[in-house]
């Protein structure tokens, strides 16, 4: 009998223990934290909607188009705090998402027919349990089909829609959902302030109100090297000088002082040429990041100092060693304190 109330005892310690750390790390970390969103690292899947991606539904060849595995729900579990979502509105009223920079005749979208209200509702359910972490859902590139019969669709020209934008707003709003619809609001938006909304922890963002530094020279093949060690012979090194150079001077400048969102991609790019050469490679975008572990290797960077400020860091594939990579960046943030310190002394 005793030993079984001693016991009790200890597993009682034990657990307020681990809960009162738990929530001490919550302390340091949001409450009183007047550092903005822009100066708080978070990765960002590229190109999200593609993990929901169904090839027979959606009709869509996914080779050099998806750039996610996984769901979005297990993108959350990977990592992943930030996404890109661009809105298709159907002719039957719903609000699916579409996939930008890809050039297709007669002005239809790449769509992936997955309803953004049950997107929605999964992030709501997943941060409910997780109500430490801040998720944000970038909107932008708001397309209708019913304005589009007539128009092409290009990487950089598309056909905006104001009634698109309008059935998104009025659907974040059944979610009790904050939007931010004037980007000047990140100008004062902290972390505590964030976390104080209701469902504060999932934000809803209007339009762009992030830039991204983007090389698009930087692809995993050219006709004289690859990404990886393979062929003709090791390579690779050219590939990653480049990005080291590009990323590492990205990541160089201290954030600007009003509160737009910026980051940087630590993926690799894609174009006409270099897409044809990694399909003779039997490639794909997804196999680009498995094979050359662009994932491991950002969660190196960011560990060995080279990257000094971040915001988001744009990757591919966020479930292949994307846990790492999280904790990199959680190791980051939990060193905010020290480093803004030291950089008013200066």
């Amino acid at each position: 009998m005793m030993f079984s109330i001693l016991f009790l005892i200890a597993f009682v310690c034990q657990f307020i223990i681990i809960y009162g750390i738990h929530h001490y790390r919550q302390f340091i970390t949001f409450n009183g934290d007047n550092r903005l969103l822009n100066e708080y690292a978070m990765i960002s899947a590229r190109y999200s909607i593609t993990g929901e991606m169904n090839i027979k539904r959606d009709d869509i060849i996914t080779r050099w188009t998806q750039t996610q595995r996984d769901t979005i729900l297990d993108q959350l579990d990977c990592g992943a705090r930030a996404f890109e979502l661009r809105p298709y509105l159907d002719s039957d009223h719903q609000i699916y998402a579409h996939v930008g920079g890809i050039t297709l005749p007669k002005g239809k979208p790449i769509v992936v027919y997955k309803l953004i209200s049950e997107i929605i509702e999964e992030m709501l359910r997943w941060s409910k349990k997780h109500p430490e972490e801040i998720v944000l859902l970038q909107f932008s590139h708001y397309l209708e089909a019913a304005s589009l019969k007539e128009y092409y669709y290009l990487e950089d020209e598309y056909y905006y829609s104001e009634d698109c934008k309008d059935n998104v707003l009025s659907l974040l709003k059944d979610y009790n959902i904050q939007i931010i619809t004037d980007c000047n609001e990140l100008d004062t938006l902290t972390l505590e302030h964030a976390l104080s909304y209701p469902n504060g922890n999932l934000i809803a963002m209007m339009d762009s109100c992030s830039f991204e530094y983007r090389d698009r020279s930087l692809t995993c093949y050219t006709k004289d090297y690859t990404c990886y060690d393979s062929w003709p012979h090791d390579t690779s090194p050219i590939a990653w000088e480049k990005m080291k150079n590009f990323t590492t001077d990205a990541a160089s400048s201290i954030p600007s002082k009003n509160g737009f969102l910026w980051g940087f991609g630590a993926h690799w790019e894609s174009n006409e040429e270099s897409d044809m050469l990694g399909t003779l490679h039997s490639s794909s975008l997804i196999l680009d990041e498995e094979r050359s572990n662009i994932n491991a290797w950002a969660a190196e960077q960011l560990r060995s100092g080279y990257w000094k400020y971040i915001n988001q860091i744009y990757v591919d594939n966020i479930c292949h060693n994307g846990a790492d990579l999280f904790a990199a960046v959680q190791e980051y943030n939990d060193n905010y304190a020290k480093r803004r310190a030291n950089r008013e002394k200066k």
